[in-house]
């Protein structure tokens, strides 16, 4: 029963990430930086959770050399949450080279399982893969695993202070349309720290003497993307205009071209 609903589950949430990633990278309408933005966002997580079903199943003890290929990509959930906050509270804001610094994380993580899993023996993966399967990993792969955690939660803190801080600028001109656009980027900040608590106390589980809920605990994360993905499409067809980035109110544009100083300007 346990597996049943797990797979269901997995199934069902993969596909509306999948989904809705694919209604982003072709809607025309609203801002496409930041529709592409959040769509490559929800289609990575799509693919590391069904990269987590089939570890479930142990389908990489039969295929070693298949496993590891995308587990890097948990490195780009962060600058991309970054940059789509961006793109909704700034109207001209752009994609730079500056921005490839923020994937070396990334980088780095590719190459490390490059070296330390796909260039090894099969026999040597699946040994690997069966530690993984049975939560044996050595202490040192739990403390990556905390590591990519708080990289992600770095992440999330700098965007939920960039929506902070714009707020704060300029809230006496907020109209309601701009309000629910911030409101629905906090609201998406705050999900998404809330499912990296659950997902880092998933993980270490297995050190625990609670080691036999470590499927209930993956069941509770999946439930709680479930929820997630069908409130962003709620909000989506009620509010549509969520993704559609936010207009600059019209004091801002007014004085943006002027000489005045930047305190002047406020």
């Amino acid at each position: 029963m346990g597996s049943d609903l797990f797979t269901i589950l997995t199934s069902i949430v993969v596909f509306q990430f999948v989904l809705l990633s694919f209604f982003l990278f072709t809607i025309k309408k609203g801002k496409r930086l930041s529709n592409l933005l959040l769509g490559s966002f929800l289609l990575l997580l799509a693919i590391n959770i069904a990269d987590g079903l089939l570890t479930y199943f142990r389908f990489y003890l039969q295929f070693p050399s298949l496993a590891l290929i995308e587990d890097s990509f948990i490195l780009l959930y962060g600058p991309l949450v970054l940059f789509y906050s961006r793109s909704v509270i700034y109207k001209n804001f752009k994609l730079t080279a500056r921005v490839l610094f923020h994937g070396i994380p990334f980088v780095v993580l590719f190459v490390l399982s490059l070296v330390g899993y796909h260039i090894q023996p099969t026999g040597q993966q699946q040994m690997i893969q069966s530690a993984i399967v049975e939560h044996s990993l050595p202490v040192g792969l739990y403390l990556m695993i905390a590591a990519i955690h708080v990289h992600i939660f770095i992440y999330l803190f700098l965007s939920w202070r960039e929506v902070n801080i714009y707020r704060t600028k300029i809230k006496d001109i907020l109209s309601s349309i701009y309000r629910l656009n911030l409101d629905w980027l906090s609201f998406m900040i705050y999900s998404l720290a809330f499912l990296l608590v659950l997902s880092f106390t998933n993980a270490i589980i297995p050190l625990t003497s609670f080691k036999g809920y470590f499927d209930a605990g993956l069941i509770l994360v999946l439930v709680f993307l479930f929820f997630f993905v069908n409130a962003i499409v709620i909000k989506g067809l009620k509010h549509p205009e969520i993704f559609s980035g936010i207009d600059e109110p019209e004091v801002i544009q007014k004085y943006r071209g002027s000489t005045l100083t930047s305190e002047e300007r406020d």
